[in-house]
Parts: structure tokens; C-alpha cells; sequence
């Protein structure tokens, strides 16, 4: 991120699938929730990665989403969530996003968003807000009952024979909007006590259902064009667009030209946006089908592209010229031993560096760490003629690996020329008074010698490297 001048890492830190946040207030919630012990993020390792960030500016911002996406917070805490109905029968097993009629939920929340606003610093936090599913809250006679109250028809009696398990009343967004609003009025009374207070980020669902929110709330344009810009614009709100820069959405081809002229106050189709609410533009990358083994070749260099974008004025639109910049920043990443994919399809990089760990001291692999990681910023390449001089360039390579071997070949033959002079001369110098010891001692210690130091691989890999050099039928290179 901070090779791309990326300042804000997103982090979705929770889902559906698990819950690998570490709460001390509610330790249960990842000892339940998470896919693993060791798959948990501890206090000590936020604070690592958000100091680790910050000296590198970048600032981090979490995300706790809710009310819905949230079935892994329901593996330790079940009564937090919706119990979903189908007619007047509740299903065994199927519950539903947090259960907004209920007080205990708030109590919940303001505790737990207590402790994560102490642990995580960022003035700005993102509290989800999305795909909320509201079919099961109107199936469910408490939140009816809910929503009851807040038409102002406390006893209006509940029908749940005629409930559709496929669609909701368009009345029963008033009850997420009630959710946020006694949500964030909480969360404002704890950030109040901080520093630098505390603004919301909320997805473009809240603006879709019509939630009203206080006007410093951002919300994250995910799924429309201009025109939800503007509508969150007019609402008062502060945008951050993101719709064009997901990431994750695989297509073949060369799709950065789409990344680069994406432009997050497009006015071409006369909309009116006022810039300035405008704060930045965010490119995602979500997880489903992405882990440790494809995540840098995904996401890298292709995040570049919106990078660029973002930094750059709104007059630049030269693709071609920013395909140059892109495969030569590729080859950057590369040679600083990151393991980026490719751009603009078949190209080649010369400074191509090792993987190195994040401190660029230790390289680790199997278990088994090494400190001699060496991370090439300048190489020089020579081409030889192929020939008599390819013996002479194989021994000079091979340097301190071939001393070696000599000293050891030459002291073997040293003790064997004197075993075979004379026993006694062994037993003058009082080495061994028995030269079969002498011979199985200097053998395990050969042996040992060999093993440790993987000697005998690499010699091996010398005299099959010599073979094939000497038996090459590769005609003579006429360049030198």
C-alpha cells in the first residue's frame, strides 16, 4: 500500500463465515466464532499491524458489521440474534440478523464497541450496514411488534399466517433505521470521550432504505453510479465510491484500462457533484474465493491502477502511457520481493528480488529461517561465450563451496598417505593406538561434515552441471 501511496487500510475484520477478533470484554465471541484458536487477531496484534501501518502512513479503519452478516457473532451469543419465523412457528435453527427489540442487544453493543474503539484509534469506524435480511425480522413477532410502536400502533394486533417468507413491507425499514440510529446515538456518547471523537462509514444500503444519520456519517457507494453520489450528496452525507474498483471480480483480459478511467466525480452525464464531499475512492478485495496463496498475485499490480487514478488529476487519461508506468512499477514490487501478478499480459522483468519477511532480516520456509536474504536492487548481467570458458566460469561460481571440498579431500589424504606409511608413526604422535578408531572416527566425522553442511549435494550438482556444460551441442555464440 504505501509503495501505491494507498493511506487507509479497510479492514472487514468479522463476517458471517468467522469471528477472528479476540474481545476481551466477550472472549467467547472468537473462541465460538472463529474458524480456529490460532485464526484469532489478539489486542497485541492489532496494535502491531496498526503501528506497523501508521510509520508507513497509512491509518487503519475497522469494520464490525451489523446488523446483519453476523452469524458467526450467533455461535456464542444465539439470543442476540433474530429468531426467524414461518407463519407462527419459529425454525429450529434459523436465525437472522441482530434482534433490533430486544435492550439487551444494545447493551451488548455498547460494550463490546466500547472496548473495540479503545483498541482500534482511527477517528473513523465502519459499521457495515449492508444486505441487512429483513424478511426475517418481518416474520418475527417481537420486531412486528416493534415496528408496532413505532407507527404508533402499539396494539395494533400481529398476523402471522399471512407473512410472504420472500418479501418485506417497505414499513419495516423503519425499523433498521430505528437499529442505527440508538446504535450510533450510543457509539457518539463513547467517542465524545476520545480525542478526536469518532465519525461512522456505513455502506450505501443505509442511504437506499432511507435511514437518516447524522450529516458527518460517509457512506461507501458500492453498487451504483453518479447518480447514488449524488443522491448521498443531497442527503448531506460524504462519499467514498468504490463501485468500479472491486478487485475480487475476476475477468480475463487486461481489465486495469477500466480501473484507470473509473473516475469518482464523473459529471460527463450532467450530474452536478460537489467534489468536496466527495473524500476518495477505495479499491476492495473481498475473500470467498482468496487466501494466503493468491491474495498479493490478485490484488497487485492491479490496485495500482485506481491508485494512480486517485492521485492523479482528471485530465490524465493517457492509457497507453500509464501502461509503461504500471508494467515498470510491476517490475519495482518485483525486485523488493513482492510476489505481484501480471498487468498487461507477457512482459519481463530482470530485477526480479527474493521473498523477504516483513522486518527483511529472516527468510523462513519450512519451518527453518535464514538470515542471509538478500534483496537485489541492481544486477549485472554478463553473457559469456559458450566453450572452454564455461569450466572456468562454473569453478569461479561456485567460490567458497569448492575451497572447501579441497581442504577436506586434501586432509583425507593426508591421514590416509600416514596410515599407510606406518601404524607406528600414528602411535608416535599419540593420535590413536588403534588405526581401525582412527580410520571409523575420521569417517563419522567426514560423514557428519557432509550431511550437515549438504556438501555432498552440492558436489553432486557440480559434476551433473560439468556433464551437461561438457556434452552441450549448443553451437558457439557469436556475442560476448
Amino acid at each position: 500500500m504505501a509503495m501505491n501511496k494507498m493511506n487507509v487500510l479497510h479492514w472487514h475484520i468479522v463476517d458471517d463465515q468467522s469471528f477472528p477478533y479476540h474481545s476481551k470484554v466477550y472472549p467467547d465471541l472468537s473462541q465460538k466464532g472463529a474458524y480456529h484458536p490460532s485464526f484469532v487477531y489478539s489486542h497485541e496484534d492489532i496494535a502491531e499491524i496498526i503501528d506497523y501501518a501508521r510509520l508507513r502512513g497509512i491509518r487503519v479503519m475497522p469494520e464490525f458489521d451489523t446488523p446483519g452478516h453476523t452469524y458467526s457473532w450467533g455461535l456464542s451469543r444465539p439470543d442476540l440474534l433474530t429468531q426467524c419465523y414461518q407463519g407462527a412457528h419459529p425454525v429450529n435453527g434459523y436465525l437472522g440478523p441482530m434482534d433490533p427489540s430486544k435492550n439487551e442487544t444494545y447493551r451488548f453493543l455498547k460494550n463490546f464497541f466500547n472496548e473495540v474503539m479503545h483498541v482500534f484509534k482511527d477517528q473513523y469506524l465502519h459499521l457495515g450496514g449492508d444486505e441487512v435480511p429483513m424478511t426475517c425480522w418481518s416474520s418475527n413477532p417481537d420486531v412486528l411488534k416493534l415496528l408496532n410502536q413505532l407507527d404508533g400502533k402499539p396494539d395494533q394486533p400481529i398476523n402471522l399466517q399471512n407473512n410472504d417468507p420472500y418479501m418485506y413491507s417497505y414499513e419495516i425499514r423503519k425499523v433498521l433505521e430505528y437499529y442505527e440510529k440508538r446504535l450510533t446515538t450510543d457509539l457518539k456518547s463513547i467517542g465524545n470521550k476520545r480525542p478526536n471523537g469518532v465519525r461512522f462509514v456505513m455502506w450505501q444500503e443505509i442511504m437506499n432504505n432511507n435511514v437518516q444519520l447524522p450529516n458527518d456519517t460517509i457512506i461507501q457507494i458500492w453498487q451504483g453510479d453518479m447518480g447514488d453520489v449524488q443522491r448521498a450528496i443531497d442527503m448531506g452525507y460524504n462519499v467514498v465510491y468504490s463501485t468500479c474498483w472491486y478487485l475480487d471480480l475476476i475477468e480475463y483480459g487486461v481489465k486495469w484500462p477500466k480501473y484507470y478511467n473509473c473516475d469518482p466525480v464523473d459529471t460527463s452525464f450532467g450530474y452536478q457533484i460537489n467534489e468536496k464531499k466527495v473524500l476518495g475512492g477505495e479499491a476492495c478485495i473481498w475473500a470467498e474465493y482468496l487466501d494466503n496463496e493468491n491474495l498479493m498475485t490478485t490484488l497487485w499490480p492491479r490496485a495500482s491502477a485506481p491508485a494512480e487514478r486517485l492521485w492523479s488529476n482528471k485530465e490524465v487519461r493517457d492509457v497507453e502511457a500509464a501502461g509503461k508506468r504500471l508494467t515498470e512499477h510491476r517490475c519495482r514490487m518485483l525486485s523488493r520481493g513482492l510476489q505481484v501478478g501480471m498487468i498487461s499480459g507477457p512482459d519481463y522483468c530482470l530485477r526480479r528480488g527474493r521473498r523477504h519477511d516483513r522486518d527483511g532480516e529472516r527468510n523462513c520456509t519450512g519451518g527453518r529461517c535464514y538470515r542471509d536474504v538478500i534483496q537485489y536492487e541492481k544486477i549485472n548481467v554478463h553473457v559469456q561465450q559458450r566453450g572452454k570458458g564455461d569450466c572456468n566460469q562454473m569453478m569461479a561460481s561456485s567460490g567458497s563451496m569448492m575451497s572447501t571440498v579441497l581442504i577436506v579431500i586434501v586432509v583425507l589424504m593426508f591421514f590416509i598417505a600416514s596410515l599407510k606409511v606406518s601404524g607406528a608413526k600414528v602411535v608416535q604422535v599419540k593420535m590413536c593406538r588403534n588405526k581401525t578408531i582412527l580410520i571409523a572416527f575420521l569417517g563419522l566425522l567426514v560423514v557428519y561434515f557432509m550431511c550437515y553442511t549438504s556438501l555432498w549435494i552440492s558436489v553432486m550438482e557440480i559434476k551433473g552441471s560439468f556433464e551437461k556444460r561438457v556434452k552441450s551441442s549448443y553451437p558457439e555464440s557469436k556475442y560476448s
